[in-house]
């Protein structure tokens, strides 16, 4: 029921029942607590993990579109996560340093050519949390302290900002001790 937005949807192998009745409980909790989950699977092993959105951006999409923006945003990170090993892979290393680490959670900037998405992902021991999405700027300004990638339209993953101009630093040094 969840898990209708991973290329993986019908794979008992991923997706089994006691798998499936895990990430159900994490889906319920994170619904208690205001947020909308959906199910993916990442890397070369297909590892199965939650992903969130949160009240205000399901909110506000609603109001001004109509529609739950949350949920196509979600369902373009996951597939970019699932068609794209090197980051699917970055998701779970930064998934896996947060737990291991005893930080709270390690962030990642993504930006997805084909639907010019860029997000931040607030990767936890549990789950990936998407926040700050913008999409269709001139110039979109990444926080220093943060791996950034970038996923083209080929299906390369890039990482940094490259030489087209589009991807700037910004000034803002929120998350510096967040990241390794």
């Amino acid at each position: 029921m969840y898990q209708k937005y991973s290329m993986y949807r019908n794979d008992e192998t991923v997706f089994s029942p006691y798998v499936l009745k895990k990430l159900c409980a994490e889906a319920k909790a994170n619904a208690d607590a205001g947020m909308l989950t959906l199910f993916g699977a990442m890397s070369e092993d297909a590892v199965p993990v939650a992903f969130t959105a949160d009240v205000h951006l399901m909110r506000r999409a609603k109001e001004r579109l109509g529609t739950s923006y949350a949920e196509i945003v979600m369902a373009d990170v996951i597939r970019a996560a699932e068609h794209s090993e090197t980051l699917g892979q970055a998701i779970l290393d930064a998934m896996d340093d947060a737990g291991d680490n005893g930080k709270k959670f390690n962030i990642l900037a993504i930006w997805i050519e084909e639907q010019d998405l860029f997000a931040y992902l607030f990767c936890y021991e549990s789950r990936v949390h998407i926040t700050t999405v913008l999409s269709f700027k001139r110039v979109y300004f990444v926080n220093p302290y943060v791996v950034f990638l970038r996923v083209l339209k080929c299906g390369k993953t890039l990482s940094g900002y490259g030489e087209s101009g589009r991807f700037a630093p910004s000034a803002m040094r929120k998350f510096k001790n967040a990241m390794v």
